[in-house]
């Protein structure tokens, strides 16, 4: 059967904007929603115990805030599937997924250190590194996980509140989200900071780690900012 369902494509969401001369390269946005969410893998993947499953996803959904009135907020999605426990990188996604929800968490709670025993038993993947499972067994694992993320998450009483975003296009040339700006796999120094009015963020984009926002041509020469006779940022000093 054909149908229009919620499924359906449109357009694609605006996303966000970052201009090196504004907010020094950070953007502001509102986690607007925490969504999990079930998609049938295709008969084509490249997981082939899942082909044809209906499988889970946790989507964070920030929602720009604009510098100036009346231009249309642009939207960013950070997402998580499951895992396929035969990966052999599979500890290095976990942990990295791991690393990257516990740091918002802990902004949202006002620090980690916030973050209670009741909410840490939401946040357990009932996986053993060592063994085997089938593929129902590890999307019910990360449909219990992904569900407890939400509740937790949608308990912070500061979710509502701006944030800044340290959102990437390249580190060091690579791609860090697919060409389009985006968190690293990995929060390092930080990827969100409640924002305070009149407060200097303490993210910052590291440019002398080619840490960059500023789209590239393939055909110009690159550097650790952009391309070309784009100007400097003028923060950059």
């Amino acid at each position: 059967m054909y149908e229009i369902n919620k499924e359906t494509r449109t357009t694609t969401a605006k996303e966000f904007k970052v201009s090196p001369e504004v907010n020094n390269g950070l953007a502001i946005g509102i986690l607007d929603n925490v969504e999990v969410s079930t998609f049938t893998v295709k008969d084509d993947a490249k997981w082939i115990d899942y082909r044809g499953k209906e499988a889970v996803r946790l989507s964070l959904i920030f929602k720009e805030v604009p510098k100036e009135a009346g231009v249309e907020a642009g939207i960013y999605i950070h997402s998580y599937n499951f895992i396929d426990h035969s990966n052999t990188d599979r500890n290095k996604f976990i942990a990295g997924m791991f690393q990257t929800i516990k740091h918002i968490i802990g902004v949202y709670k006002g620090g980690v250190e916030n973050i209670t025993d009741a909410e840490y038993a939401y946040l357990k993947l009932d996986l053993e590194d060592a063994k085997n499972y089938t593929a129902e067994e590890i999307i019910a694992a990360y449909t219990k996980f992904f569900n407890g993320v939400k509740t937790v998450i949608d308990g912070c009483t500061t979710k509502d509140i701006k944030v800044w975003m340290k959102l990437l296009l390249y580190i060091k040339g690579s791609n860090v989200n697919g060409g389009k700006l985006g968190f690293t796999s990995y929060p390092g120094e930080g990827l969100i900071e409640l924002y305070k009015q009149d407060v200097e963020p303490s993210l910052t984009i590291r440019i002398a780690r080619q840490e960059s926002i500023i789209p590239r041509s393939d055909s110009a020469p690159t550097s650790p900012i952009g391309d070309g006779e784009i100007k400097r940022p003028s923060f950059l000093g």
